[in-house]
């Protein structure tokens, strides 16, 4: 079972500063600009977004996975080229800068230099991306499934919410189920008992019946949720 990753560590370490900046942002702003909680918890999801594509694009090179205390985690990553597609376009848009940035100076200076920064912010997000999809696996422990795609979604399932999981394509509605599937794997989808509000990357929520996900070794994942339904919380042993 080579996809399953080893655990490394006890908790994310992008959490700490999720919880200081809802505080800081409470302190400052709810009672002045923000009036309600729901404004307050949209400004810290966003800014949460943010500092994530910045701590992977920059301080997460030396890491190793980050998978909970008693978790199994799995991949989704190996199997697919999405990681590759997004390496090549990383390598590619410092080329695509110079050459831009000098026609489109010909014509405004202004402009070109306005395009080559939202150029190297794209990738930026490119490499905090290839990264966290590295680091953010998929994790499967006692009470339920962590689901995790790059910085975008860490949602929490717990198997009493979970109807059931199959590779068989359920030909779903695009509106009524997240796709968090890798570009060229084969698609498991995890059911919900009922429709689920599950958090955007942007601070949305929004309800699915299903999300579709490719953890690596697909066969594994789906039988150890299959213990969770079957039993409730269950004793896993952590890979």
């Amino acid at each position: 079972m080579t996809a399953l990753i080893k655990k490394t560590a006890l908790s994310h370490p992008t959490e700490w500063y999720r919880a200081f900046l809802a505080k800081i942002f409470r302190i400052l702003f709810l009672s002045k600009f923000l009036k309600t909680e729901k404004l307050v918890n949209l400004m810290v999801k966003l800014a949460g977004t943010e500092l994530n594509v910045w701590y992977y694009a920059f301080f997460a090179w030396r890491k190793k996975p980050f998978i909970p205390e008693g978790s199994t985690a799995f991949s989704y990553h190996k199997e697919s080229g999405f990681i590759t597609v997004l390496i090549i376009m990383g390598i590619m848009s410092p080329i695509e800068i110079i050459g831009a940035h000098y026609i489109i100076s010909l014509w405004s200076p202004v402009v070109a230099v306005i395009y080559s920064f939202l150029t190297i912010v794209t990738i930026l997000w490119i490499l905090g991306m290839v990264r966290a999809i590295v680091l953010r696996p998929i994790t499967v422990d006692n009470e339920g499934v962590t689901l995790n795609y790059s910085f975008s979604l860490a949602e929490r399932i717990s198997f009493s919410a979970i109807e059931s999981i199959t590779a068989k394509d359920l030909n779903l509605p695009r509106k009524e189920f997240k796709d968090c599937s890798m570009m060229g794997a084969t698609k498991t989808w995890v059911v919900f008992k009922e429709p689920l509000e599950i958090a955007t990357a942007f601070g949305g929520k929004r309800k699915y019946r299903a999300v579709a996900v490719t953890p690596d070794n697909a066969s594994a994942f789906r039988s150890l949720v299959v213990k969770g339904i079957n039993h409730g919380s269950f004793g896993f042993a952590s890979g």
